[in-house]
């Protein structure tokens, strides 16, 4: 067992020895053993291993597959959950020679059985089924192994740790065996995701989060059409290669990115552990923690979980945790990999916790903006690895701030806390997983608990004090380190004493270099407020129709209940089904062991199935429930608090349309809105959050259980006591299961302003005061505040085109569009100071004022008279050709941290072209998502349209992700715009003027420049945010 548990948490000892060895009462072992009537094979080989990220329900699985006599084998190692990693070796590596000991498989049923169980069945649900979507390799079942020599990695010049200075990258489209690529997966969106230097590309964060050391450079293939002889990465690699064999960029460059159909591939992503390979469903390729994370496998990182290893992605303040949150690494990791570095004294646990009338001062600088940001206190004078004594754990303690690269934690429950981890390693090439123990608030004392990793938190004798404010954002935090006391409880424990016997500190005073984020001059270095969010506590909250088993930290408690809610589901579902318990519709439910505490929930809301139904359920109120029926969870209901009221001002709204992935509120909000996406709710989900009118939501919170258990199951899930829902996870194709997260939310009569808690720039803080003004700057237009997000925000104009002289990128997303001289021959756009994301960007056909080649210089590339923006993306840049500006073409991409609103038809405004004012503006904040050319007047002989000179817009509403200081992708400071662009008056908007648009459109703008006086006006009574109106005067 001790063996068995070892390699489990994959120990190694500092020889290097990797071994692994099958229960010997595994039935497959019995079986094979029993009918081969000859000793097990002994092989010695080099293997290929691919760690399997599914980011799901179910745990993340190892592909190991070697060559043996020929023949590509694929290794089945009994007991382990059919090859999850967390029941393997962690140090097992790419190209690594073992000695492996087992036998091959034989029997066709046994071997089915087998591939069934090594691939996620929430994902494969999901995937196109046929001979050619096959895996055909045949099993090797394991029964033990044993490291030869460890494989020294990914070649080339490394940093100080693992990463590589010099990403040199080939990425390759792939269409296998006749399953082609969406359109929208093109050389040029790939472009733009992998190699952009602009905000949104996984070159940007990389950029960003290895604090500059890291270039990335490459080139974009195909599509490429190969069928390979087995559906796994190896055999999509080998067949990649053979057809690129010629190929001067594969050859060359030592990193492959693959990227297939969602349908082909059975994980989300994949890579070599140690190697240069890496494999992508095309869906996730608009997220570049999704890049960060598969290259952090290349580069020798394990995932980022939470106390146990069955909470193996539970870390999302690290892009090695779960999809797909854009994210830098947590601190064990940025050291692994060359971006951070110890403080250089390592403190020693027992002595620590040996004082408890003196305490130790720690001052922890922020990872995101300082290299030494982190401390280890060792745990053990004798650790056990393999037998050996001579390489310990530690606990590492570090401080995540809101500056730097920790900019992306703005708005989520990472910021400005302190966290611990635990780390079997003491090495760079340790590949060990991270296991977060704590996250801690300023202002709280915690008892630091440590974790056997399997099933048990583990007693320290020490606590921890985190000094400060809870809202502020400083470059430091204080921490005190003392031993506990006999009445310091987990729940209630003493701040540490005053009194200080030891103090450490950093001594780099080095601030991360300042870049700017492209053109857009989006600074990475930043500061700003966030609330908090531990997830070290997971409750499960299971539901059957008999018994109910509600696990927290401290109990089990055991219920009954026999309520039958089968007639609630819709008739298409079928008679048989059953739902799991849940409580009944006319009442109140209790929560579960818990009577005398009833769950402040009310009725539960009707099934809905689409988008219309879901928007009839009508919010305003925070949620505390969600049931799931039907295949892939078609059909939703929801269960609301009935004592707390949400504000429907500053309301954010979290998108979900792909398999797998996370939709969390911004920190200090609670869901109040389910609505679905499209003609059916397994297509995608919004997740609308609000700010509650009265109580506050605490920091803590927790992950219950996937559910439903069997995919098209009827069950529902729920937070329970004071607890209210913040976010969502799904897991498996069409987000078929599903696991919420939860928080205390707090009834208060007192009003908490906003400014602080939400990084709020302008307008009332809710309860009477002010978060400031837009200032007025000399020689520009001032900005606005626009009240959904409490910050300011210029309009700008563009440079202008024409045929000859291109307009120069900006990056930012327009809301209008101007023309001057003859045909409108010169044409700009107008935008909001909001910048676009580079992850996803794409081109639309060429437009004019014909349809064809009417004259020669249309140059036969006008295909229609309108072009509107692919799903989710609105007009960033625009092209002229031909006489004129006679051909137009579109480049679009999404608004950073905004959702292009779909649900409606666009908005298409009138026609305007070059006569006064020459300007077209989006009305209601909105922005342009499509443009249309006039159709050219037939026989005709005066102002007959030609050129396409005139012009409309059609124009969609977008939707906050986040507010205040969380929104990044606002450029409220002029010296941060980017040069090429002016700023220009602002159209008349509900959202920062009290004047309603005369014409619902669309908005001609005005020709002159406006006076300006400010107004404030309360917003939402006590809460999130006021609007900051804008007066104008003619």
């Amino acid at each position: 067992m001790l063996r068995w548990l070892v390699a489990m948490l994959g120990i190694v000892a500092t020889s290097g020895v990797v071994s692994w060895e099958a229960p010997a009462s595994n039935p497959h072992i019995r079986r094979l053993q029993a009918s081969s009537g000859s000793p097990a094979v002994r092989l010695k080989l080099n293997v290929n291993v691919v760690k399997l990220d599914s980011f799901g329900s179910e745990p993340p699985k190892i592909d190991l597959s070697f060559y043996a006599n020929g023949t590509q084998m694929q290794a089945y190692f009994p007991g382990t959950s059919g090859n999850s990693g967390r029941y393997l070796p962690m140090s097992l590596r790419q190209d690594m020679m073992l000695e492996v000991i087992g036998y091959r498989e034989t029997d066709a049923s046994a071997m089915s059985e087998q591939k069934a169980e090594m691939i996620d069945q929430g994902l494969a649900a999901g995937q196109v089924l046929g001979s050619t979507s096959e895996d055909t390799r045949p099993v090797f079942v394991v029964q033990g192994l044993q490291s030869v020599k460890s494989s020294a990695g990914a070649s080339g010049r490394r940093l100080a740790g693992n990463a590589s200075p010099n990403l040199e990258v080939v990425v390759v489209l792939v269409e296998p065996c006749g399953i082609s690529l969406k359109d929208e997966t093109t050389q040029d969106r790939l472009e733009s995701a992998f190699f952009s230097p602009y905000t949104g590309s996984f070159s940007q964060l990389i950029g960003e989060c290895s604090r500059g050391q890291v270039t990335v450079s490459g080139v974009v293939k195909g599509p490429i059409q190969i069928c390979p002889t087995s559906n796994n990465p190896y055999s999509i690699y080998q067949a990649t290669d053979k057809y690129l064999a010629s190929d001067a960029a594969w050859r060359s460059l030592p990193y492959k990115v693959m990227v297939l159909p969602d349908s082909y591939l059975s994980s989300i992503g994949a890579a070599t552990m140690g190697g240069t390979l890496s494999w992508y469903r095309e869906d996730y390729v608009q997220h570049p923690q999704i890049f960060m994370h598969e290259i952090g496998h290349n580069w020798l990182l394990h995932h980022s979980g939470a106390a146990f290893i069955s909470q193996e992605y539970r870390d999302t303040s690290s892009a090695m945790g779960y999809c797909c949150s854009t994210t830098c690494y947590n601190f064990i990791q940025s050291w692994q990999l060359g971006f951070a570095s110890y403080m250089d004294k390592e403190l020693n646990i027992f002595d620590l916790a040996a004082g408890s009338s003196g305490s130790t001062l720690v001052t922890l600088s922020q990872l995101g903006v300082y290299r030494q940001a982190g401390i280890k206190i060792r745990t053990s004078s004798t650790p056990v690895r393999n037998g050996s004594a001579d390489l310990p754990s530690y606990l590492v303690l570090s401080y995540r701030g809101t500056g730097g690269f920790d900019q992306h934690l703005l708005g989520k429950g990472w910021a400005n806390k302190v966290q611990i981890h635990h780390w079997d390693g003491d090495r760079v090439d340790d590949s060990s997983a991270t296991y977060l123990l704590h996250s801690i608030s300023k202002g709280d004392t915690v008892v630091i608990k440590d974790t056997d990793r399997v099933s048990q938190r583990l007693e320290t004798g020490l606590k921890i004090t985190v000094q400060g404010d809870l809202y502020d954002a400083g470059d430091t935090v204080n921490v005190l380190l003392c031993g506990r006391l006999g009445s310091d409880t987990d729940s209630n424990a003493a701040p540490c004493p005053d009194f200080i016997v030891a103090t450490y500190g950093s001594t780099d005073v080095s601030v991360a270099t300042t870049t700017a984020a492209g053109d857009t001059g989006a600074t990475i270095t930043r500061t700003g407020t966030g609330s908090t969010t531990t997830p070290v506590t997971t409750r499960r909250t299971t539901t059957t129709t008999t018994t109910t088993t509600t696990t927290t930290a401290n109990s089990t408690v055991n219920t009954t209940n026999s309520t039958n809610l089968s007639t609630r589901i819709p008739n298409f579902f079928g008679s048989t089904t059953s739902m799991m318990w849940q409580p009944p519709a006319s009442a109140p439910f209790e929560i579960p062991g818990a009577a005398s505490s009833p769950n402040p929930g009310g009725e539960w809301s009707p099934y809905f199935t689409n988008q219309a139904s879901s928007m009839a359920v009508v919010g305003g109120r925070p949620i505390v429930g969600i049931g799931c029926a039907g295949q892939f969870c078609s059909s939703l209901m929801v269960n609301y608090r009935t004592d707390v009221l949400v504000s429907e001002k500053g309301m954010t709204v979290k998108q979900l349309t792909s398999d797998i992935g996370d939709i969390v509120c911004n920190a200090g909000q609670v869901g109040t809105q389910l609505t679905c996406v499209g003609s059916t709710c397994d297509s995608g989900i919004q997740l609308h959050c609000g700010t509650p009118l009265k109580g506050q939501v605490k920091a803590e919170t927790s992950m219950l259980d996937w559910f439903p258990q069997i995919i098209g199951g009827t069950e529902a899930s729920y937070c329970t006591g004071k607890d209210v829902l913040v976010g969502i996870y799904c897991g498996s194709a069409r987000c078929a299961r599903k696991m919420l997260t939860c928080a205390p939310l707090v009834n208060t009569d007192v009003c908490a302003p906003g400014c602080k808690m939400f990084g709020l720039e302008c307008g009332d803080d809710g309860c009477g005061g002010s978060c400031g003004e837009c200032s007025l700057q000399e020689g520009a237009t001032s900005p606005v505040c626009r009240g959904d997000v409490g910050r300011c925000m210029y309009t700008l104009s563009s440079n202008w085109a024409t045929s000859d002289y291109d307009m120069s990128r900006t990056d930012l997303v327009a809301s209008g569009m101007g023309c001057k001289n003859k045909y409108c021959e010169k044409v700009q756009l107008i935008f909001l100071s909001i910048s676009v994301d580079a992850s996803w960007r794409e081109k639309s056909h060429w437009i004019s004022d014909n349809v064809g080649a009417r004259f020669p210089w249309n140059n036969n590339v006008s295909g229609d008279t309108v072009a509107d923006c692919p799903t989710g993306t609105a007009l960033a840049y625009l092209e002229c050709r031909g006489k004129y500006c006679d051909n137009i073409r579109l480049t679009c991409a999404k608004p950073l941290q905004w959702i292009v609103d779909m649900t409606t038809d666009p908005t298409i405004t009138e026609y305007f072209s070059d006569a006064e004012p020459g300007r077209m503006d989006c009305d209601d904040g909105k922005v342009i998502t499509g443009v249309e050319c006039k159709g050219v007047k037939k026989f005709c002989l005066v102002d007959c349209g030609d050129y396409c000179t005139y012009k409309r817009l059609r124009c969609r509403k977008i939707m906050p992700e986040t507010a205040g200081k969380a929104s990044i992708g606002i450029i409220s400071t002029l010296q941060l715009l980017p040069a090429t662009v002016t700023t220009a008056v602002p159209a008349p908007s509900p959202w920062w003027t009290k004047l309603t648009p005369k014409k619902t459109t669309g908005v001609s703008a005005a020709p002159r420049r406006p006076q300006l006086s400010l107004v404030t006006t309360t917003f939402i009574p006590c809460g999130l945010m006021a609007i900051f109106a804008l007066t104008m005067h003619t």
